[in-house]
């Protein structure tokens, strides 16, 4: 939370794209998107948040379980976490940022060089993408500061060896992840999927940012509703508390 207000004129979406860091993303105000005509466009795309993004959310809380004992662990994603753990043990105990599904890793060069005094590590499940333009033997504005990390791995399987660990989190981010905005794509979007309870778990603040208003709407959604859930595992649904107002 900084304070900074948004423009009046400002749509909930452009509210909701202000966040911790507004020197480090500036947000773009496009013009309005003309409304689609009624049929197949409007059919693919809908406007509006899925009903379904609550209950759904609090099946997959309560089910963690059983979603933990069907999922194995990738080798790459373990030998991952044991290069973290290496780089995270000689830094010593500093504030810990996540930069999930960071890309190129470009948005990971931008924290680590405004918050010098924290970790920050970046992860992403492809290789191609991490090595695009950051690198370890790259120099100048292509190199990632020595206070960042940018990992290969599985990102709900290393949210949970995270969690298994103790290691907490002080900031996660999720930076205009994939939409996946069809309708029959919903189960792909992270507050449908069932690795959300793990991420919930992290700890610390938590901050996503999308182009897209209905992802923003139902991932508020499913965190107020595992939040509010009798039915939901206590130290999940405690999990989901901390981070509201979302």
């Amino acid at each position: 939370k900084t304070g900074v207000k948004p423009p009046p004129s400002s749509t909930p979406s452009v509210r909701m794209l202000l966040a911790a860091s507004p020197q480090l993303f500036t947000p773009v105000v496009a013009p309005p998107c003309p409304t689609p005509a009624a049929g197949s466009l409007a059919a693919a795309y809908p406007l509006e948040p899925h009903e379904l993004a609550g209950p759904s959310a609090v099946q997959h809380a309560c089910s963690l379980e059983r979603y933990l004992e069907r999922q194995p662990l990738p080798p790459h994603t373990h030998d991952a976490f044991g290069e973290l753990t290496a780089w995270l043990d000689a830094a010593g105990e500093r504030p810990l940022i996540l930069d999930s599904g960071c890309g190129t890793g470009l948005s990971t060069r931008a924290l680590a060089l405004a918050h010098p005094q924290s970790l920050v590590l970046g992860v992403d499940r492809s290789g191609d993408r991490l090595g695009r333009r950051l690198g370890p033997h790259k120099t100048g504005k292509d190199a990632v500061p020595p206070n960042a990390l940018l990992l290969r791995a599985e990102l709900a399987t290393l949210w949970r060896m995270l969690q298994m660990s103790g290691r907490r989190v002080d900031h996660h981010l999720l930076l205009y992840p994939n939409p996946y905005p069809k309708p029959r794509q919903r189960g792909r979007r992270w507050h449908f999927h069932a690795s959300l309870p793990l991420l919930l778990a992290l700890g610390g603040s938590l901050e996503v940012r999308s182009n897209w208003l209905p992802y923003l709407l139902e991932f508020r959604a499913a965190v107020q509703a595992v939040a509010a859930s009798p039915a939901a595992p206590p130290h999940v649904r405690q999990a989901a508390a901390r981070k509201l107002p979302f």
